[in-house]
């Protein structure tokens, strides 16, 4: 069994990365207050969904060329700079005009960040980097239980929506800024191999099933967290401010998962562990979708997140030792496929919820995850955690 190893980078990436997963609940559960706050759209809405993964996109493409160039610990501090500053800006109470071109400025350093991170957990840990990935986001995963109840109680009193996502901001900001010398010698380590400048072409064949799973795995995720709110204001008949909170539920499932997964991760193949989960999921998504009731939805949520808490960083590990090797290259591919995949479906979401209702539109997640579900069982990597973490 291996365990992770917590020296301080390690935990500076996992507390980075907790932020970053913050905000990225705290998005979800603030769509439908900003569009109330806004008089917009679902779709108008949902537009800030698009430009985030669009701007992702853009980002996840040009990072191997820039860690290449610039180092792993300088793109992570720039990064905190973009995401701060655009998460100012989101949080501006201005309207769309400062939200939208915003949302690509967080994007640019969300994804920089979750590219970087991950990329350095896999090659600092060693044969534990899928156990290090899971437990990096069983700590996230808190943060994204905090990030509902902290936004939906704001909402509810004095305070503001707003107030928490300040908070987090600074955090980000000053951790970045403190740890960025202490640190940047172990972030840096890895980034001048060779390998680290390979074209995507160069890439083995066998790694790219991986990444369309863990693409259509984190779009699935973050695509729950964007509608959860306001299934259960449509379907539940929840207030605004309980439907963001209740949002929390889908983050105590990932805590539990991701718990019990780190575990798991240490000992059991990526693709068992996977296929299990993802079957979790379903029958979350069926109690959620086929109840009317605001307790029993919260519950589904809670198995769903439960569901879905290994699938994005065991995708990740498993593209990573697809690659065999350039974790920068991969992990970036991943976030470009992720990125599209969100934007595509964050938009089908949109449109088929204002001509149909989120209701309906919701059950393009399970389908999805039934699509991956297969490709799973027909395109099985089970050798890749061998003792030696290589094919």
């Amino acid at each position: 069994m291996t365990r992770p190893r917590l020296d301080s980078p390690t935990i500076v990436a996992y507390l980075q990365l907790s932020f970053v997963a913050f905000f990225l609940t705290g998005f979800g559960s603030t769509q439908a207050l900003l569009r109330d706050e806004q008089s917009t759209s679902k779709v108008v809405s949902g537009l800030h969904a698009v430009i985030f993964a669009l701007t992702g996109i853009f980002a996840a493409l040009l990072m191997p060329r820039l860690v290449a160039r610039f180092k792993r610990s300088r793109v992570l501090t720039l990064a905190a700079v973009a995401f701060s500053i655009g998460l100012g800006g989101y949080i501006a109470p201005v309207g769309p005009a400062s939200t939208l071109p915003a949302i690509g400025l967080v994007a640019i350093g969300t994804t920089a960040m979750i590219i970087c991170f991950s990329a350095f957990l896999m090659e600092h840990q060693g044969a534990a980097g899928p156990a290090s990935l899971t437990q990096a986001n069983a700590l996230a995963a808190v943060a994204s239980v905090i990030a509902p109840l902290a936004i939906g109680i704001g909402a509810a009193v004095v305070l503001g929506w707003r107030f928490s996502l300040w908070v987090i901001l600074i955090a980000l900001l000053v951790v970045a800024l403190v740890t960025h010398s202490r640190t940047r010698v172990i972030f840096d380590a890895t980034t001048g191999d060779k390998q680290q400048t390979l074209a995507w072409r160069d890439l083995p064949n066998s790694m790219w099933w991986s990444v369309l799973l863990v693409a259509v795995f984190s779009a699935i995720e973050l695509t729950t967290f964007l509608w959860a709110a306001d299934l259960l204001r449509e379907r539940g008949g929840a207030s605004p401010s309980l439907a963001a909170s209740l949002v929390a539920t889908i983050a105590i499932g990932l805590v539990i998962g991701r718990i019990v997964g780190t575990r798991l991760a240490q000992s059991h193949d990526i693709d068992v562990l996977l296929g299990i989960s993802g079957i979790v999921a379903l029958a979350g998504f069926t109690i959620t979708w086929f109840s009317q009731q605001t307790p029993v939805m919260a519950l589904g949520f809670i198995i769903i997140g439960a569901g879905l808490s290994l699938n994005r960083p065991l995708g990740f590990a498993r593209a990573v030792r697809a690659a065999n090797g350039p974790a920068t290259q991969a992990t970036s591919l991943v976030s470009v496929a992720g990125g599209i995949a969100f934007a595509i479906f964050s938009l089908t979401l949109g449109v088929l919820a204002e001509g149909f209702g989120v209701h309906a539109a919701f059950l393009v997640l399970p389908g999805l995850l039934i699509a991956a579900l297969v490709v799973l069982r027909f395109k099985p990597e089970t050798h890749f955690l061998t003792s030696d973490g290589h094919d």
